[in-house]
């Protein structure tokens, strides 16, 4: 059948992504539907009789460091079955994954419609959200959205990529107007969470965009018009949040904003990385630490704390200092691939792919410097698909049939 394809699966694993949340046990081994959709995804490119082929040997030899990293931190700790079970879903699934789609996607077309599944997926979250926004659970006492995610902060980092992956997908709508009533969704979705990290992190990855797009447009006032657009949205979310308590108590350092709140999580983290500098914790195991860590500071703000709120010192703490610099050096030569495909492209359609994927993951690490936006299913699956998706581009030859229609 021809809807049997890998290639499909990949696009559905993508808009599925949300639904890690329906965990259930396999032969006695904890998954999620997420992570069954990937599995067959991978059977089905494997019938395909596909070869594996990756030629960045520098990066495929950190992803190996990277996991010697995450699995000696878990090895020599106690919690192994939660340490191994994140590595599992935040991982093995999500690189496993981004691999597929390296060596699945091998054009212009596929890599529009790999966006538009992101775009699509948090329009459907974004929209779901609203539609549900009065039901007691999608909001937390403070009237912030959050939907089913643990937190309004998970709502915002999962929406954010898909409201900046935008820029590239929305020129391919047959009528535009749809594009845009999309995003305007997403984007009222994104305002009610009232995450103001997640929404500085996404005006200053869109300014990047402006030192790069301007070259694209030849129509100076339609690169002005998009730099205010962003700048006016900015400057409209922080007027209508003015006289709330939570942005009076942020501007003025009260001693229970959030802001003192993630002070006070920085301080014991960095107290724990001083004591596991080389080793790490393991992966899951930051909130048992950070509770055992009280005795050295005044009385936490907040007692429930996963992940330390920074995507860093996360790494460092749950993988040790090989997994840290290991992320780091995928980064580093992440980032040199990516800027000699915008400083080298010819084809204007591939160069603004390039820098929607670089602002994309612009926006993950800007904003890792206060949350962690990358440690949970779908954030880590749209990171690495992010990722492999850079390192295809610079090797997929512009096609002059690449047509403004999606999925064609």
């Amino acid at each position: 059948m021809k809807i049997i394809k890998s290639e499909n699966f990949i696009y559905l694993s993508i808009i599925a992504s949300p639904l890690y949340l329906l965990r259930f046990e396999f032969f006695g081994i904890p998954t999620n539907l997420l992570e069954i959709i990937i599995l067959i995804t991978f059977l089905v490119w494997l019938l395909e009789k596909n070869c594996f082929k990756f030629n960045y040997t520098k990066i495929l030899f950190l992803i190996i460091l990277l996991f010697l990293g995450l699995i000696s931190s878990a090895i020599l700790k106690e919690n192994h079955t939660t340490s191994f079970g994140i590595i599992k879903g935040w991982f093995v699934f999500p690189i496993l994954f981004g691999f597929i789609v390296y060596n699945k996607i091998n054009s212009l077309k596929k890599s529009k419609n790999i966006l538009f599944s992101m775009f699509l997926s948090s329009f459907i979250v974004s929209l779901f959200s609203l539609i549900f926004y009065y039901y007691p659970t999608s909001l937390t006492f403070d009237n912030r959205l959050r939907f089913f995610y643990p937190s309004p902060n998970y709502l915002a980092m999962f929406l954010a990529p898909g409201i900046l992956v935008s820029f590239y997908v929305i020129p391919f709508f047959k009528n535009a107007f749809w594009g845009y009533f999309m995003l305007a969704i997403m984007i009222l979705s994104f305002y009610l969470t009232f995450s103001y990290a997640a929404w500085f992190s996404v005006f200053l990855s869109s300014l990047l965009s402006i030192l790069f797009i301007k070259n694209i447009f030849q129509n100076r006032k339609k690169f002005r018009l998009i730099f205010l657009s962003i700048f006016l949205i900015l400057i409209l979310f922080i007027f209508l949040q003015a006289d709330t308590s939570k942005f009076q108590d942020l501007i003025n350092l009260e001693e229970r904003s959030s802001l003192s709140s993630r002070i006070i999580i920085w301080k014991s983290s960095f107290k724990i990385l001083s004591d596991n500098y080389l080793l790490g914790i393991g992966a899951g195991n930051f909130q048992e630490k950070y509770l055992d860590y009280q005795q050295y500071f005044p009385p936490y703000l907040e007692w429930a704390v996963p992940q330390p709120h920074n995507l860093y010192i996360a790494f460092w703490l749950q993988s040790g200092l090989i997994g840290f610099l290991a992320f780091v050096g995928m980064i580093y030569f992440w980032i040199k691939i990516i800027l000699f495909n915008i400083l080298k492209a010819k084809n204007d359609s591939k160069k603004r792919l390039a820098i929607t994927l670089l602002v994309t993951m612009s926006y993950i690490l800007i904003h890792g410097l206060v949350d962690t936006t990358y440690w949970k299913n779908d954030l880590s699956l749209f990171f690495w698909i992010i990722f492999f998706l850079a390192l295809k581009t610079s090797q997929i030859k512009p096609s002059s049939l690449l047509k403004k229609k999606l999925f064609r």
